[in-house]
């Protein structure tokens, strides 16, 4: 009786064992197949926006980038619909000569800014020194300094790049990158040549001391003192002959 039931215990037990035995197996199955899924396949290339974290990490620095993209976008409007920039009304002479006729050299001063190379003349660091030097945009996609500070009357000299077109793109100026800049004044655009020309070049000094620098004449050497005095002298000599032709016009 006790063998019996000795067997019996054993029965049961074996029975027990087998049982755990073979679920403990399912469930480890199962916990395979779902790592096997879960496991990266080493024969496709992974993106990174394939990864959880690194797709909300992507997703963070394209927030990051759209905000900073937003606010640049609303600085650039601001100051492109600043009223000095926008579209000068109609001027009495522009300073720029006409294909048909072209000045002679004597008629023309101008003087030139070059930059450092390894600093170039850009973007709303250029166009804020241009406007606090008192220039407007206006004529022919150039920049003007007019007879009136709110950019009105008579074009007393004028800034175009040191390009091959020499125009600026207002709306691109953001993007703006130039290795300098020529200033020039029409002599017979005035009556008072000698004012207009120390106003072009006290300008000049202006835009060298907040954009770095130098100011070349038109030989594209150091503009020194005793070539602004020819220049001055000059100015004045085409100043002294335009009244002297008004007396005799009279």
């Amino acid at each position: 009786m006790e063998l019996h039931s000795i067997i019996f215990l054993l029965t049961i037990l074996s029975v027990i064992f087998l049982l755990t035995f073979f679920i403990h197996h399912k469930q480890k199955r199962k916990l395979h197949l779902k790592l096997d899924k879960q496991e990266p396949r080493f024969d496709v290339v992974n993106h990174p926006r394939s990864s959880p974290v690194m797709s909300q990490e992507v997703e963070e620095e394209e927030e990051v980038e759209e905000v900073e993209e937003e606010v640049a976008i609303e600085e650039e409007d601001d100051l492109l619909n600043d009223p000095l920039l926008q579209p000068r009304g109609p001027v009495r002479e522009v300073a720029q000569p006409t294909a048909k006729k072209a000045p002679a050299p004597d008629e023309l001063m101008l003087i030139m800014l070059a930059a450092k190379p390894e600093k170039p003349y850009a973007g709303y660091e250029l166009l804020q020194a241009l406007l606090t030097a008192g220039l407007r945009f206006g004529a022919q996609d150039f920049f003007h300094r007019y007879e009136d500070a709110n950019g009105k009357g008579r074009i007393l000299f004028s800034v175009v790049s040191a390009s091959e077109a020499g125009t600026f793109e207002i709306n691109k100026m953001g993007a703006y990158s130039g290795k300098g800049l020529m200033m020039f004044m029409r002599l017979a655009n005035h009556k008072d040549v000698a004012a207009s020309f120390e106003a072009m070049i006290e300008t000049a000094r202006q835009l060298v001391e907040d954009l770095d620098g130098e100011i070349l004449d038109e030989e594209r050497k150091v503009l020194t003192n005793e070539k602004i005095e020819k220049m001055r002298k000059k100015a004045l000599e085409f100043e002294q002959k335009q009244l002297t032709g008004d007396l005799f016009d009279q």
